[in-house]
């Protein structure tokens, strides 16, 4: 049962999924939720998220609450109490959804997802018909006694131009990556390569691999490169220096 969830919510995450009913084009709904994110401190524990139907149509909404351990992983939890469960709304209606919990603070922040998901319409139609379905799904923090945010590269490697990144969250709270720069710089130390990642939410405790390819030709040139990480509230640097038995052949 916890993969199916798992299997179905990682897919659910993205926004928008599709659904093949039977070569016609139903569009997903238009709703926004507010606040993208729920925070609470040692203090709080209720809190609303609203919800807005920015369509002329109506829309049937399904809220779900899920624990959130690891990237992609989704377990079920009675942790979150909120209400209603389901909501209608009209063209242009705005609604609130009441969020709570009992959860005492920890040593560990504890997290969450809610989502919001629309729930397909009922359509008679003649021939095939795709129809998309609009899901957002919004993070929950509960924050712990004593936030300590921390991170570090854990693992730096790089063979046959292929450089591995390990970034570790080694404190109690979640950080998310803003962005992931790698230079390159020669004997001279003029930057010879260039590249940046994305990032998203690493939560604490875990880990993250990203990788990247290094051209041969600018490899052969790279005698050091450096690695600068810029999160929500950390700044993650480590130099590596390079050799040219890591280049690809």
């Amino acid at each position: 049962m916890h993969k199916d969830i798992r299997r179905f919510l990682s897919v659910c995450s993205l926004g928008i999924i599709f659904l093949v009913l039977f070569s016609s084009r139903a569009f997903p709904a238009n709703f926004t939720v507010s606040p993208i994110r729920i925070f609470f401190d040692g203090t709080q524990k209720t809190t609303v998220l609203t919800v807005k139907n920015m369509s002329d149509t109506p829309v049937s909404l399904e809220i779900k609450t899920v624990l959130w351990e690891h990237e992609q992983d989704y377990s079920p939890t009675g942790d979150i109490i909120f209400f209603p469960k389901m909501l209608t709304m009209g063209g242009g209606e705005e609604k609130i959804i009441r969020i709570g919990h009992k959860m005492p603070a920890g040593q560990t922040e504890k997290t969450y997802r809610m989502f919001v998901s629309e729930i397909p319409a009922l359509r008679r139609e003649e021939g095939a018909t795709l129809q998309m379905v609009m899901n957002l799904g919004v993070p929950i923090f509960i924050q712990p006694a004593m936030p300590s945010p921390n991170g570090e590269i854990e693992k730096l490697t790089l063979s046959n131009g292929k450089l591995n990144i390990s970034l570790k969250n080694s404190g109690n709270v979640h950080f998310l990556i803003r962005s992931i720069k790698v230079s390159g710089k020669d004997n001279e130390l003029k930057e010879v390569f260039g590249a940046e990642m994305a990032g998203w939410y690493l939560l604490a405790g875990n880990s993250k691999e990203y990788t990247l390819e290094i051209d041969r030709e600018s490899c052969a040139k790279i005698k050091d490169l450096r690695i600068d990480i810029e999160t929500d509230g950390l700044s993650i640097g480590k130099d590596f220096p390079v050799s040219n038995e890591m280049c690809a052949l």
